[in-house]
């Protein structure tokens, strides 16, 4: 096990917990959008705590970018999830209020369950590129599986929406962990090359329909989204390194046996995160308009998006 790439991926982990809780915080200000409509980024740049969660947000893309340099993406994926329990006391100090116990219980399964999976699998190896013609297969199942969380997202009530909004997301961003260590293993190999290879504006291109995304997933509740997203997204970075990098995940015997219990107790804690307790909208978040008619769908009459607590 590479442990500069684990350093280097916890304090990723760390940033990308602070920015969940800043852009929520900020997102859940605003009225309701679309899934990925633009404009909520436009309103939430006029905002300070919302542009200091972009700052932390490129600060752990730069941390992460150096633990897929270091590591395997099926190591450092699973690591990221030791944001998810930070990011939901930093959310409720904001708020000025205390974490809610379902709330931590639920972050505290997530990432107990994704160290444990860790730690049976001991991800290693792997090839130093990829070649197109591996990410064919799984860039189609990944596309279909977004196109899916979407739809499911269409209607649904406030938290349910934001979790399927999560899980999109979390397939968003697995994709470009892939593509990031890509782009990685390239500049490190042939840094001339990397500037016209396809990754890099594949990268691009799906980062920026992520952030977006993000955004909006966070305008309801933190716990749900986040933690869809979080489990989400190293279960496609996982998949990404067998299938794409050809690395190794030990997963036989007793390991087997830890590792189908690791995703049980992530499973209890996603459970615990979409079933958790609704308490009343912020304050001074304005009500949605009546004619709101979203994709991912708000409640009819100008009802508030909750948090949870």
């Amino acid at each position: 096990m590479s442990w500069p790439a684990v350093l280097f991926a916890l304090l990723a982990a760390a940033t990308y917990g602070a920015t969940s809780a800043l852009q929520h915080h900020a997102a859940s200000q605003e009225e309701r959008h679309q899934a990925l409509d633009p404009r909520l980024v436009v309103r939430l740049a006029r905002r300070p705590i919302w542009l200091a969660g972009v700052i932390c947000d490129g600060g752990a893309v730069v941390l992460q970018t150096l633990a897929l340099a270091l590591g395997p993406l099926s190591l450092v994926e699973p690591l990221l999830t030791g944001g998810l329990f930070l990011a939901v006391p930093i959310e409720a100090a904001l708020d000025r209020r205390q974490p809610h116990p379902q709330d931590l219980a639920a972050a505290g399964l997530a990432t107990v369950g994704l160290a444990g999976f860790l730690l049976a699998a001991t991800p290693h190896g792997g090839a130093f590129t990829a070649s197109a013609r591996a990410w064919v297969p799984s860039a189609a199942v990944v596309g279909a599986l977004t196109v899916a969380a979407l739809l499911a997202a269409r209607g649904a009530s406030p938290t349910r929406r934001a979790t399927c909004l999560g899980v999109a997301n979390g397939l968003i961003f697995g994709m470009t962990a892939g593509l990031l260590k890509a782009c990685t293993d390239l500049l490190a190999s042939h840094p001339l090359r990397l500037l016209t290879s396809w990754p890099l504006y594949a990268l691009a291109a799906l980062g920026a329909v992520g952030f977006v995304l993000s955004q909006a997933s966070f305008q309801d509740t933190l716990t749900a989204p986040l933690i869809a997203m979080t489990l989400t997204e190293p279960i496609v970075g996982l998949a990404l390194g067998i299938r794409v990098f050809h690395e190794h995940l030990a997963a036989t015997g007793a390991r087997a046996i830890v590792m189908t219990g690791a995703g049980v107790v992530m499973a209890a804690g996603t459970g615990l995160a979409v079933t958790s307790p609704a308490r009343a909208a912020a304050p001074g978040r304005p009500a949605e308009p009546a004619s709101a008619g979203e994709a991912g769908g708000s409640r009819p009459g100008g009802a508030q998006a909750t948090l949870r607590g």
